[in-house]
C-alpha cells in the first residue's frame, strides 16, 4: 500500500490537476464533483487513512474539520475572497496528505485538525470556484460526498488495523 502510494505521489504531479467545471446546480451534480477529480479523491481518502492510523477521536475530528473548513472555504469563494494559488495548494494538499500517511506521522489532535482544515480550505474554495450559481442542493452535495470519502479512508484504514492486529 506504501508503495503503491509513493508511486501515485510520484506520478501525480505529471498528471494536470485542473479545475473540473460544468457540473449542473444540483445535488446530484454536488455529490459528483469530489470524484471527478483524482486530486480531491485521493486527498480525501488519504486524509481519512490518516485519520485511522492516529485512532481515537481523530477518526471523527479529522473528517469533520476537513468538511467544516471545506465549506468555509466554499462560503468564501461564492462571497468573492480570492484565495491565491488554489491548484498548487490542493496538489500540496495531497502530498501532505501522502507523506502524512506514509510516514504515519503523529501529531497532536488540535495540531492535526487544525492543519487538516487549512488544507481544506482549498479544496471548498476550488467546489465554491467551480459551483453554478448558489445552489444549497450543490453544496449539500459536494459536502456529503467529501465526508464519505473521508469516512470510507477512516473505515479503510480500520478495518487494515484490525487485520494487521490479527495477523500479527
Amino acid at each position: 500500500m506504501k508503495k503503491l502510494l509513493l508511486l501515485v505521489l510520484i506520478l501525480l504531479p505529471q498528471m494536470p490537476i485542473l479545475a473540473h467545471p460544468g457540473h449542473g446546480a444540483n445535488l446530484l451534480s454536488g455529490l459528483l464533483h469530489p470524484i471527478s477529480g483524482v486530486d480531491h479523491l485521493l486527498t480525501m481518502l488519504a486524509l481519512g487513512l490518516w485519520a485511522a492510523q492516529l485512532g481515537g477521536r481523530a477518526r471523527w475530528v479529522i473528517p469533520v474539520s476537513f468538511t467544516v473548513a471545506m465549506f468555509a472555504g466554499s462560503i468564501a469563494a461564492v462571497s468573492g475572497v480570492r484565495l491565491y494559488y488554489p491548484e498548487q495548494a490542493i496538489l500540496a494538499s495531497l502530498m501532505v496528505a501522502g507523506m502524512l500517511l506514509v510516514s504515519g506521522t503523529r501529531l497532536p489532535l488540535f495540531a492535526a485538525a487544525l492543519m487538516t482544515g487549512f488544507l481544506a480550505l482549498f479544496h471548498g474554495y476550488a467546489h465554491g470556484i467551480e459551483m453554478p450559481g448558489t445552489s444549497p442542493t450543490y453544496f449539500i452535495g459536494f459536502l456529503t460526498t467529501s465526508l464519505v470519502l473521508l469516512l470510507l479512508g477512516v473505515g479503510l484504514g480500520s478495518l487494515r488495523k484490525k487485520a494487521h492486529v490479527h495477523t500479527a
